[in-house]
């Protein structure tokens, strides 16, 4: 793992002001914000001078100017706070310090990440540099606690020293008296860029940080040549910086959230343009929204008015890895019998296309892979082919690479007789409790301790045990006692992890082996969803609804992609949302419109619109795939004061018929999480006048 120190960002305000209004979007999380008062003595946060009258009035309790500017920068933080999600506290250190500022003009702050890293635990992506508050969040761990994450300065000549007509505003409310600036909007600015909304790109020469790629810098497209910013040479990269109104952001969460702007988004790919000021801005190229987004945006390089809302901003922060999809923990639990010869090559052969699917689909996925045999005692196993009850060949992990790898270099050994060790692999990837055989003369044959898939909290835990073999029970006959764990124990310590499902898929369909997986899925509420599981593609429904989740492939392997993919597809079921479908639906006329409605389930303007297909079933590709004008439409369709999203089809391509009384739609939503819809309609098809 590598860090850095990091340049900071600046915001300028003029003396011409404007007022904004942006629609509020829900808190998702909460993170801990601190804030580190770096002034010294009497000055900064701890002016000893009375507090300001307006601010106080504006609900600022600060019994000196210092605890009002202290108060109002914790307020800040604390917006900040309820709008991202991590379990390490971030740590502002924060001061006042005179900085530019003359009769028109004065920088207000200036803020940016500490630090930077790369290559650490869970990194999404390798060789790129994070943010310090997001690599923390990341890895799960304060990965410098020597430093702040985030350091922030502000113009304390504002107001005091310098000629510039409008002062700070300390107070709560967003309602600034004529002639101030309202502190909490700038500390909202600025520490937008110290979480992350700043590129580490030098400016000047267009060299990436210490030759590496940043998370920022991965949205970031030069749309007159359609190169993103990490794929272009230096000289590239600076030409894009000047380019005016093509540097855009491309990140899918700022693109379904920005549809409610009226100028600065480019339709129809819904881009949202970057600051690319020709000449170069030091400190505000690139790391902000264009000045040409309407309404304004708090991220755009120049106070523009009081607003205390991040808006587009958290947006952009789910876009670098604030925010991330659906977590989806996956733990391969495989059969290394020598029965699977046939199947392993296969297995090894798909499993970059299985992995690579799911990761497609926008979840925040860990991937992890345990084998087995048997026990060695015969005639369970045999200790001189290497069979083990259970083990943990790589934890779950980010890094699906590594995971790859780890299949790549999988092999069979034997397993002896028909049934295996499925309930002993179970239960310890489940529980990692280990077992001591060496009392009953097995010491070989125990288990390490400390060997269970490490399921994050609040994930989708899945086990996808691949068989094609019954399982061995306890007291199962052999030089002793067969030693496992019964079934119930096994299925009570899946449960007591919140819990996982185990999914089974059968190399072959022997009716033992199915009937022993489906028992286990049915146990820990692995059930196929609504409408069923196509296992292999071909159109047929193997799995009825409500049936365990159990597929099978063919004996030789053939298909084993397909089939994991379809089961653990089935395991992540879609959202079921709202929507409203205008009616009746006249077949003659050119558009449909659909309205997606917002539920205290989720926020439907969230909904990628150019994922979203509305025909006659709810089948991802199938209807019209294409939103007729380009874009979403933002709006209070049934007027309970929240957003809803608004999209339109064109009727023929819906392939909607006379004889239709339901229409339906699919999609995902930023998060990449599978939405689905299907509401009654009423067609008809009047007769054209001749």
């Amino acid at each position: 793992m590598q860090d850095r120190k990091i340049i900071p960002i600046i915001l300028l305000v003029s003396a011409f002001l404007v007022a904004v209004m942006i629609f509020p979007r829900f808190a998702r999380s909460e993170a801990t914000i601190t804030v580190v008062n770096l002034d010294g003595t009497g000055e900064g946060f701890n002016d000893p001078d009375p507090p300001d009258a307006d601010s106080t009035a504006g609900g600022n309790s600060g019994a000196t100017l210092g605890a009002q500017r202290l108060i109002a920068f914790q307020f800040a933080a604390d917006i900040w706070g309820g709008v991202l999600d991590s379990d390490i506290e971030i740590r502002v250190g924060a001061n006042f310090d005179p900085q530019f500022c003359n009769a028109t003009s004065a920088v207000l702050g200036s803020a940016g990440a500490e630090t930077a890293h790369r290559d650490f635990t869970d990194a999404p992506v390798a060789s790129t540099w994070y943010p310090a508050a997001l690599a923390n969040k990341l890895a799960g761990a304060d990965l410098d606690t020597t430093n702040d994450d985030i350091g922030a300065t502000f113009n304390s000549s504002v107001g005091t020293t310098c000629p510039f007509p409008i002062v700070w505003y300390y107070g709560l409310d967003a309602s600034p008296p004529a002639s101030t600036i309202d502190f909490v909007t700038v500390v909202l600015h600025e520490l937008g860029h110290g979480l992350g909304f700043q590129t580490f790109v030098s400016l000047g020469s267009g060299a990436k940080f210490l030759g590496y790629d940043d998370t920022y810098m991965l949205n970031l497209e030069d749309h007159s040549t359609g190169e993103l910013y990490p794929d272009m040479t230096d000289d590239e990269r600076v030409a894009a910086s000047i380019a005016t109104g093509d540097l855009h952001w491309v990140g899918l969460n700022v693109i379904a959230d920005s549809v409610g702007l009226t100028a600065g988004r480019v339709q129809p790919s819904g881009h949202v343009e970057m600051y690319a000021p020709d000449p170069q801005e030091t400190g505000s190229s690139v790391s902000h929204f264009s000045t040409s987004l309407s309404p304004d945006e708090p991220m755009e390089p120049s106070y523009t008015g009081a607003n205390h809302n991040v808006g587009l901003a958290e947006a952009l922060m789910a876009d670098i890895g604030w925010v991330s999809g659906d977590l989806v923990d996956v733990y391969f639990l495989v059969d290394l019998t020598g029965s699977f010869y046939d199947d392993l090559p296969v297995f090894k052969e798909e499993a970059p296309t299985i992995i690579s699917d799911l990761e497609d689909q926008g979840l925040d996925l860990k991937v992890g892979l345990g084998s087995f045999e048997d026990y060695p005692i015969y005639p369970f196993g045999s200790a001189a082919s290497g069979d083990v009850a259970y083990r943990r060949d790589i934890d779950l992990t980010t890094d699906t690479g590594a995971v790859e790898t780890v299949i790549d270099g999988l092999s069979t050994r034997y397993g002896a007789d028909g049934p295996e060790s499925q309930l002993a692999a179970l239960y310890q990837s489940a529980s990692g409790a280990g077992q001591d055989l060496s009392g009953v003369g097995y010491s070989g044959a125990s288990i390490p301790a400390g060997q269970q898939a490490n399921f994050r909290d609040g994930a989708v835990k899945l086990i996808l045990l691949w068989t094609d073999a019954p399982f061995h029970y306890p007291g199962d006959a052999g030089d002793i006692p067969y030693p496992g764990p019964s079934f119930d124990d096994t299925v009570d310590a899946i449960l007591a992890l919140d819990p996982p499902k185990v999914i089974g898929v059968s190399s072959g369909d022997d009716p033992g082996t199915r009937a022993d997986l489906e028992a286990m899925a049915a146990a820990t509420d692995a059930i196929a969803p609504e409408g069923g599981v196509d296992c292999d593609g071909d159109g047929t429904i193997d799995v009825a609804e409500g049936d365990p989740l159990v597929c099978a492939h063919a004996i030789t392997g053939t298909g084993v992609g397909d089939t994991m993919l379809a089961v653990i597809q089935a395991a992540v079921e879609p959202l079921t949302v709202d929507i409203n479908v205008r009616e009746p639906i006249n077949l003659n006329s050119a558009k449909i419109a659909v309205a997606i409605l917002s539920t205290d389930q989720y926020y439907a303007p969230d909904i990628v619109f150019t994922t979203v297909c509305f025909g006659a079933e709810a089948t991802p590709g199938v209807g019209d795939c294409t939103e007729s004008h380009g874009k979403g439409h933002v709006e209070d369709v049934n007027e309970d004061w929240v957003m809803d999203l608004v999209l339109h089809y064109d009727t023929a391509e819906a392939g909607l018929t006379i004889e239709d009384t339901e229409a339906c739609l699919t999609g995902k939503t930023v998060n990449g999480h599978y939405v689905e819809a299907c509401a009654k309609i009423r067609t008809k098809n009047p007769k054209k006048k001749k």
